[in-house]
């Protein structure tokens, strides 16, 4: 706890033990997309796995004749759209090339013919494209990071991974839509957009390493005001505080000092009774 005395006030900054997820009820700029067997990361979603994730994505936000075209031109590597010279009418044969077997499959025959045939090649080769591959495809049409989770006494998330292989891995990606990036800054402004996703998994990171803070003001022994919610390294918090403090006492974040073990009342109540000795007289 930190305390603060400016009479008549008194300032507690106190540790939130049960702080809201920065991920919930917000209007956050990026999307925070995570997948971990045993925390519950990010924001919610349905995707039961990361790939699946990557592909929705893909289909909402690439027109999906781009990816025909790429198709049908052999454009990915484990993908081929080849000529069945096996059927009487002119036919193509989508085939994907399994790493472990080193063979390629058929996985579907397609018919010039068909009203449907662009619709069947995407929905059967949006399933085969490679991880790498669509966040290749992805890049023309979002700004997305890597999340990485470090597990150890306790769990930090950052965007640059960590030192240690054995306690710590990828779990997910934040990412905004060009459109997105628009809406906020009335330009594609690819640079903010990615300072601005890294600036809110920093405020997660925040919260979930327990950097998390309220404070209450009092008047004499009457509290004045409170509040909750703040995230981040405590000077930063005292200054973000100080906003929230009537105008006469602002100055009192300047005199922050670390107690341990007090509680409020006990401290509120021997300050007081050492003021009452000051003002008697001898």
């Amino acid at each position: 706890m930190m305390v603060a005395q400016q009479k008549p006030y008194t300032l507690f900054i106190i540790d939130d033990h049960n702080p809201e997820s920065p991920r919930e009820d917000r209007d956050n700029f990026g999307k925070m997309i995570c997948f971990h067997k045993r925390y519950s990361l990010g924001d919610e979603h349905d995707h039961r796995e990361p790939d699946e994730f990557l592909r929705s994505l893909c289909t909402d936000v690439i027109p999906s004749n781009d990816i025909i075209e790429m198709v049908k031109e052999n454009k990915f590597a484990n993908l081929r759209f080849v000529p069945d010279e096996n059927e009487e009418e002119e036919a193509y044969r989508i085939k994907s090339y399994c790493d472990i077997t080193k063979k390629w499959y058929t996985e579907a025959t397609v018919y010039t013919s068909d009203f449907d045939m662009d619709d069947t090649v995407f929905d059967t080769a949006i399933q085969f494209i490679a991880r790498k591959e669509l966040l290749e495809l992805l890049d023309d049409y979002i700004v997305i990071l890597p999340l990485y989770l470090y597990d150890h006494s306790g769990v930090t998330m950052n965007t640059v991974g960590f030192s240690c292989p054995w306690d710590s891995g990828q779990v997910g990606w934040i990412y905004a839509t060009h459109d997105d990036i628009r809406k906020e800054y009335g330009a594609l402004d690819t640079n903010r957009a990615e300072e601005l996703l890294k600036a809110e998994v920093e405020e997660y990171d925040h919260y979930l390493t327990g950097q998390c803070y309220g404070f209450k003001l009092y008047e004499g022994d009457a509290e004045k005001e409170s509040c909750w919610g703040f995230l981040g390294d405590i000077s930063d918090v005292s200054k973000h505080i100080k906003e929230y403090l009537p105008s006469d006492c602002k100055d009192i974040v300047d005199y922050l000092e670390y107690q341990s073990d007090i509680d409020e009342d006990e401290y509120l109540e021997q300050t007081l009774d050492y003021e009452d000795e000051d003002d008697m007289e001898i």
